[in-house]
């Protein structure tokens, strides 16, 4: 689907007025989804009763590969770094490159994170918090920059939060680089940031520190964010057909390893930083197998009605489903509790409310909320000089829209 460009060119009749940098491809709708519904079954799974009645079980390995539903934060900042490196080559040489892209990011993500940790803090979740912030600490987490400090924190409410301080920290940063950085340079620079990044999350597993540090602080999570913008520079390269074509293996591959690193058998010496970049690995080969090949099994499953629904959603899901879990979800696991005494029918009510509870939660906070915010947007278009169409490279004028547009 090429890009929609409006008629009115009153400011500069060789440029145009878009709305969107790049088109949707719904696979990728799917593949958010996917993101969160395993972000979800991991703290699920970790929640109060239920890690222990299911690993008392004769399923234990299997059960315990649910835990390994944390690598759906990889495959989220994939996406980010995916998408959002996208806009920026396709907006590049915009006058509106740098109000426009911050722009419509801050109109898409401020609104719910600030609302909810303004009802967090200071409405009434304040007074059943399960650990109590100091003013200090708030402002890491008013600022984006509470990622650092989670090792020093009980894992609480808003722990999960450190993803979101992760990609707003790389969207400040990214804009800048893209824009100085030359296309023949760009892909070294990836390869570059990757290698220091797995050189530091492993300096840290060696460290003595809290193991919070590793998962949560930027330097060592940007392998996935950057491996998925280090994929936007791929597709719009003329040898990319020749490289989809290993994907077979590759894939299988690296989902074996994921594989391997969620059973953790007793011979398996799991480092997290080797966990992230096989995760990315994995991810970034799928969505380039989904992009490049949309008529293939993989993309036909991504396609699917309920999995691009959770995708749509997915940003206030994540934001929501943490404290869904913890208010919502504890108060009916105890009522269900006076009423039924078979454990697996109190644990399939349990990840029924939780993931009933925050995909209701998220379709109300889009349709109440955000969506309005996002009518600011008509004020920050991008102003592209030429055609997109006119690109040397045809798949560039078909690239999906942002994760967050």
């Amino acid at each position: 689907m090429a890009l929609q460009a409006t008629q009115n060119r009153a400011v500069n009749p060789a440029s145009e007025r878009v709305d969107s940098a790049i088109s949707r491809i719904p696979a990728l709708d799917g593949l958010r989804g996917a993101a969160i519904l395993l972000v979800m079954l991991c703290h699920t799974y970790i929640f109060e009763d239920v890690r222990a009645y299911l690993d008392s079980t004769s399923l234990k390995p299997l059960w315990g590969m649910a835990e390994f539903g944390w690598c759906g934060v990889e495959l989220f900042f994939v996406l980010s770094g995916f998408l959002i490196t996208s806009i920026l080559f396709n907006t590049k040489e915009s006058p509106q490159y740098f109000p426009s892209f911050y722009g419509r990011r801050a109109v898409r993500i401020f609104p719910l994170y600030f609302a909810v940790l303004l009802v967090y803090f200071y409405g009434p979740l304040s007074f059943f918090h399960s650990y109590p912030f100091e003013p200090t600490h708030k402002i890491w987490f008013f600022t984006y920059l509470a990622n650092w400090k989670a090792g020093s924190w009980p894992v609480n409410e808003l722990t999960l939060f450190w993803s979101l301080c992760v990609e707003e920290q790389f969207y400040l940063v990214w804009p800048l680089v893209v824009w100085l950085t030359g296309r023949r340079a760009f892909p070294w620079l990836c390869l570059g940031v990757i290698v220091v990044s797995l050189a530091a999350g492993v300096a840290i597993e060696f460290a003595p520190v809290p193991e919070l540090v590793v998962w949560c602080t930027s330097v060592p999570r940007l392998q996935a964010i950057v491996f998925g913008s280090l994929l936007a520079w791929v597709v719009r390269q003329s040898w990319l057909e020749k490289v989809t074509g290993h994907l077979k293996l590759a894939i299988p591959a690296a989902f074996g390893l994921m594989l391997v690193c969620a059973l953790k058998p007793p011979y398996f010496r799991s480092f997290h930083t080797i966990e992230f970049l096989i995760s990315a690995v994995a991810w970034s080969a799928l969505l380039l197998h989904c992009y490049t090949r949309t008529d293939g099994l993989a993309a036909r499953i991504m396609r699917n009605r309920m999995l691009r629904s959770f995708g749509k959603y997915s940003y206030a899901i994540y934001v929501l489903h943490a404290c869904i879990m913890f208010y919502v979800a504890n108060f009916t696991a105890r009522v269900i509790k006076r009423y039924i005494s078979s454990p697996p029918l109190i644990l399939i009510a349990t990840f029924f409310t939780v993931f009933a509870a925050s995909y209701l939660a998220g379709f109300l906070s889009w349709h109440l909320f955000e969506k309005h915010f996002l009518r600011l947007k008509k004020y920050l278009p991008y102003m592209v000089d030429s055609p997109v169409s006119r690109r040397p490279n045809p798949r560039a004028s078909q690239m999906p829209s942002p994760v967050l547009e």
